[in-house]
């Protein structure tokens, strides 16, 4: 952090925004669970060097939607001037649940990657990020504008595949886009 304090003021002197970032902010593959003061403890730093985005990313993709909307609707509460933006990778099967649940507590910003690539070298067990395609999926289907045309996004996923050596993990690139149901207005379904 004294390194940043040093060089953010000549990088942003020069016209250059600065976005901050937190690996491991949502739990961390040698120290466990992460308190939320330490969160604020970075947090507060950037601010004093002038950062005003700020990146909290499950590297290890161990989060679950209740810590995701606790800790996003805290920070976004305690940092009212801070752009946050989410990052998740999907280890365990939550990423989706965790980017509406972060949605719920009013981040709009999340990074994904074509077909769920990426990684992280450093961090045991960190498999690959939210695939761009599921997440734009979710909230097409949810009647979220993304400003992301799905169509073309899949035909970049099909020429990644035919690149990458392994399956993509995408859900939309395994099986499609799914059909939309249309269901008559006095339609009803009952569970249980």
């Amino acid at each position: 952090m004294r390194e940043f304090e040093t060089v953010v003021p000549m990088i942003m002197d020069a016209g250059i925004s600065v976005i901050g970032g937190m690996a491991c902010a949502l739990g961390c593959p040698f120290e466990g669970k992460v308190p939320i003061q330490q969160l604020e403890k970075i947090v507060d730093r950037y601010v004093s060097m002038g950062i005003r985005s700020t990146g909290l990313s499950d590297t290890v993709g161990v989060a679950n939607p209740q810590l995701v909307y606790d800790v996003a609707a805290h920070m976004l509460d305690k940092y009212p001037g801070v752009h946050f933006h989410m990052h998740f990778h999907n280890n365990r099967g939550l990423a989706l649940a965790n980017i509406l649940a972060a949605m719920q507590a009013g981040v709009t910003e999340f990074d994904t990657a074509i077909g769920g690539l990426g990684g992280c070298p450093y961090a045991p067990n960190a498999s690959g990020n939210i695939a761009t395609e599921d997440a734009v999926n979710m909230m097409t289907e949810m009647g979220i504008e993304t400003g992301v045309d799905l169509d073309a996004l899949l035909r970049v996923s099909e020429m990644v595949k035919k690149v990458i050596p392994h399956p993509l993990d995408s859900a939309v690139v395994k099986s499609g886009k799914p059909w939309v149901l249309q269901m008559a207005p006095d339609c009803q379904i009952k569970v249980g």
